[in-house]
C-alpha cells in the first residue's frame, strides 16, 4: 500500500490541511517526551528512559505499576478535568493568537489560529517581506528542494503506515526510511516543489536493500516525478520513471549495503506548476526490505545567460563612449582632457559653468548695447519696429520692385530673351519651336554614321549566320567572341547542344555512348535511391528485392518451388443440399470442395456431379438424416456407371439415425470416377 508522505509540504486541500492540523494536534496532545527539570524521559527502542546531561536511567524495569488518582483524593472529577483541559487549550489558542497578530479576544480561536498559519506559512510571500540581498551573498549554489531527504527525524513519516524510521541505518549518517516488500506497492510522496517552463531538476535518492525477491526486469525500485497543472490535475495521468533498478535482488552492495544510487535529470512539462518526487517500491517486490536515504532534488543551471550576455563589453562600450564625448566637449571649451574620466567629468563641469557665466554677460551687455541704441535712433519698441519695416519693404517688391532694386545693367540680362523664348509658360522646353532653334547638329556626330551602320548590319548578319550553323569569318572582335561562346557552350551548334565543360561532370550531364545509351560508370547502383545494378547473367540479384513482404517478390524454396507459407489460405468451399423425392442435386466439382447433405425420411439418394476437377482433387461429403434412419445409394440418376468406386473401404448402406457420416473422395482423372478411400461413421 501507499500512503501520503509528510514532507512539511503545503496541504492542497482545506480537507488535507485539517488532516494535517489534526495528527499535529494528537502529537502534541500525546507526546513522546516528557521534561521534568533538567531531565527528559523518552521512549527509545521500546524503552522508557530518563537522560540529562552526562547521566541516563533506565525507567523500563518497575517492580509494578501503581496508580494513584491524585485528583479524586480531592474532589477533582472527570468531568471537571475534561474542563479545565478544555478551558486550557481554548485559554493557549487565544493567548497564541493575540501574541501572533495583536488582536485580542477572537471568535473561535483555533480556527482564527489555523486561518492565520495557512494565510501566513501556507500562503505566498509578498514581496514587501523578502529583504534586499547583498550581492555577497549570491552564490553559484542549489539547493536541495525536498524537505527531509535524508530522514533524519521519524516525523517525517508520519502518517504512513507501511513505512519505518531506522535511526541506526543510513548512508552518511543515520536515519533512513525502510520498508518490506510484500507484493503490494510503496510509495513515499515529498513536498511540492514549485516549477515553471524550462525548469529541469536533478534528482537522485540512495536505496539499500536486504533479502530483497523482485521480478527481473521489472524496475522494482523507483525514483518517479509526478507534474501538476494549475488545475491540480495530474499532467499525463501517471508519474515519469527518472530513473531505476532494473533487477534488485538479495542484498545490495557498497559500504554497508548504500552503494546504490539512482539519478537522473527531469524536464517540466511547459504547463507545469508544482512536481512531486515518489520514491517507490512496485508490487513486483514480494520479499525483503528496502531502504532509502538522501533523497535529493537541485534545479539545475545559472544566472540566465540572456540577462548579462555581452554585457562587460556593453559597458565598456558605454564607457569609451562618454569619455570621447567628454574629451570633445572639453576640446571644444578649450580645456585639455587629463586625468581620469571623473577629473574630465569635474572639468567639463566647471568649463560649462564659466561659458554660462560668459554667456549671461555678453547677454546682459547685448541688452544694454540695444537699449543705447534705440535712445540714439528714437526707437521706443524694437518688435514694433522691425514689424513696421518688413511690411514697408513687402509691399515695395510686391508693387513697385524698380523703388527697391532699381534698374538691372544690359550686361546681366543679355541674351535672356533669346534663351527663353524656347521655353512654355511652365518652364519646359516646347518642341514645336525645334525648327527654328539656330545651327544644326556639328558635322563629326553624323560624318561616318553611314558606314558605321553598314558595318552594324554586318556584324549582327554573322551572328545570324553562327547560330544557324552556318561558317563564319569573323569581321571583327565582338563577332569572334560570339562564335567561340557559341562553340564553347553549345558543341557549335552540334546535335548535342550541351555545352561541352557539363558533359560528364559534377551537376552536369551524362553522355551517351556508342550506342546512344547512358554508360553504367555515369548511375548510382546498388545505393538507396538509385539503379539496380545487373549480375553476370544480366538480372537483378535478388539481394537489391524487397522480398517476402506485402506487394513484393516472394522467394523460392531450395527446390525453386513457392513455399506453402507463401500461398494464400481460403477457406473450403462448402454447399448444402437435401435430398429430395430420392435424388441430390447436381454436384459441380468445380465449386465444391464439401458437400454437406441433409437426408429426410424414406430416401434412397441418387447422384448426379457437373465440372471439370482436376485429377487427385478432393470431396468429402458429410451425410445426417432427420432422426430416422434411412437407406442411401450411391447409383447415378438415369442409370449408368455410378460415379463412386471404394478403394479399401466399403460405402455404407444406411445412416445411423442421428449420426454424422463422413465419405471421403479423391478424383480419378484416369478413370473419371470419385476413388472413396475413407468412410467415418459417429458412434
Amino acid at each position: 500500500m501507499s500512503g501520503v508522505a509528510t514532507l512539511q509540504r503545503p496541504a492542497r486541500t482545506d480537507q488535507e490541511w485539517a488532516r494535517q492540523i489534526s495528527r499535529r494536534l494528537d502529537v502534541l496532545e500525546n507526546p513522546r517526551s516528557l521534561r521534568v527539570s533538567d531531565w527528559v524521559i523518552n521512549s527509545v527502542d521500546g524503552k522508557l528512559i530518563a537522560t540529562r546531561p552526562g547521566q541516563s536511567v533506565n525507567l523500563d524495569n518497575p517492580t509494578g505499576p501503581v496508580s494513584v488518582d491524585l485528583g479524586s483524593l480531592r474532589g477533582f472529577t472527570s468531568t471537571d478535568r475534561e474542563e479545565v483541559v478544555n478551558e486550557a487549550k481554548t485559554s493557549a489558542w487565544q493567548e497564541l493568537y493575540e501574541k501572533l497578530t495583536g488582536q485580542l479576544n477572537p471568535v473561535d480561536a483555533l480556527k482564527s489560529l489555523s486561518d492565520f498559519f495557512r494565510i501566513e506559512l501556507g500562503g505566498p510571500i509578498s514581496a514587501d517581506r523578502i529583504p534586499l540581498i547583498p550581492l555577497t551573498h549570491i552564490r553559484d549554489i542549489n539547493r536541495n528542494l525536498i524537505l527531509d531527504g535524508g530522514f533524519d527525524t521519524g516525523d517525517t513519516l508520519l502518517g504512513l503506515p507501511d513505512w519505518a524510521h531506522d535511526d541506526t541505518d543510513g548512508r552518511s549518517q543515520p536515519g533512513c526510511a525502510v520498508t518490506t516488500a510484500d507484493g503490494t506497492s510503496h510509495v513515499i510522496y515529498s513536498n511540492d516543489i514549485q516549477v515553471a517552463k524550462d525548469d529541469k531538476l536533478n534528482l537522485s535518492v540512495a536505496v539499500k536493500w536486504v533479502g530483497l525477491t523482485a521480478l527481473a526486469g521489472s524496475d522494482a525500485i523507483r525514483l518517479n516525478v509526478a507534474a501538476y497543472d494549475a488545475s491540480g490535475v495530474m499532467i499525463g495521468g501517471a508519474p515519469t520513471m527518472v530513473a531505476s533498478v532494473a533487477s534488485p535482488s538479495g542484498n545490495s552492495g557498497g559500504t554497508n549495503g548504500w552503494g546504490t544510487t539512482i539519478s537522473g535529470t527531469y524536464t517540466v512539462p511547459d504547463t507545469a506548476v508544482l512536481v512531486t518526487v515518489e520514491l517507490t517500491v512496485m508490487a513486483s517486490a514480494t520479499a525483503g526490505t528496502v531502504k532509502f536515504d538522501d533523497a535529493e532534488a537541485r534545479k539545475t543551471g545559472s544566472f540566465l545567460q540572456m540577462y548579462v550576455k555581452d554585457l562587460p563589453a556593453d559597458l565598456q562600450s558605454l564607457f569609451g563612449w562618454i569619455e570621447a564625448t567628454v574629451n570633445a566637449g572639453l576640446g571644444a571649451l578649450g580645456i585639455p582632457a587629463l586625468g581620469s574620466l571623473a577629473d574630465k567629468l569635474l572639468d567639463f563641469q566647471d568649463g560649462l559653468s564659466d561659458l554660462q557665466d560668459a554667456a549671461e554677460d555678453a547677454f546682459a551687455n547685448a541688452q544694454n548695447a540695444l537699449g543705447a541704441l534705440s535712445d540714439k535712433l528714437g526707437i521706443g519698441d524694437w518688435n514694433n519696429w522691425l514689424s513696421g519695416q518688413w511690411d514697408t519693404l513687402r509691399n515695395a517688391l510686391a508693387n513697385n520692385p524698380a523703388s527697391v532694386l532699381g534698374s538691372l545693367p544690359q550686361s546681366l540680362i543679355a541674351g535672356l530673351t533669346n534663351k527663353i523664348q524656347f521655353l512654355t509658360s511652365g518652364g519646359l522646353f516646347d518642341v514645336t519651336k525645334l525648327s527654328t532653334a539656330n545651327g544644326t547638329a556639328p558635322q563629326s556626330i553624323i560624318t561616318n554614321l553611314p558606314s558605321d551602320l553598314g558595318s552594324l548590319q554586318t556584324t549582327l548578319n554573322q551572328i545570324g549566320d553562327i547560330f544557324n550553323n552556318n561558317v563564319v569569318t569573323p569581321v571583327n572582335s565582338i563577332v569572334q567572341s560570339v562564335k567561340d561562346w557559341w562553340n564553347q557552350w553549345f558543341g557549335g551548334g552540334s546535335s548535342n547542344a550541351i555545352p561541352l565543360s557539363q558533359k560528364g561532370s559534377a551537376n552536369g550531364v551524362a553522355p551517351l555512348n556508342s550506342s546512344s545509351k547512358v554508360p553504367t560508370s555515369y548511375l548510382e547502383t546498388n545505393v538507396n535511391n538509385g539503379v539496380a545494378g545487373l549480375n553476370g547473367s544480366g538480372k537483378v540479384a535478388t539481394s537489391l528485392l524487397v522480398t517476402d513482404t506485402a506487394s513484393n517478390v516472394p522467394t523460392l524454396d531450395t527446390n525453386a518451388l513457392l513455399r506453402r507459407t507463401q500461398l494464400p489460405v481460403s477457406a473450403p468451399k462448402v454447399v448444402s443440399m437435401t435430398s429430395a423425392g430420392g435424388a441430390v442435386g447436381t454436384i459441380n466439382l468445380n465449386t465444391t470442395e464439401q458437400l454437406n447433405l441433409s437426408v429426410p425420411v424414406g430416401t434412397s439418394i441418387g447422384w448426379q456431379f457437373s465440372g471439370s476437377p482436376l485429377d487427385g482433387q478432393s470431396l468429402l461429403i458429410r451425410i445426417k438424416d432427420t432422426g430416422t434412419a434411412v437407406p442411401l445409394g450411391w447409383a447415378t440418376i438415369g442409370g449408368g456407371a455410378s460415379w463412386f468406386r471404394p478403394i479399401g473401404v466399403t460405402l455404407p448402406t444406411t445412416t445411423v439415425a442421428g449420426k454424422w457420416l463422413y465419405v471421403g473422395c479423391k478424383w480419378n482423372a484416369a478413370d473419371s470416377v470419385l476413388d472413396v478411400i475413407a468412410v467415418g461413421q459417429e458412434v
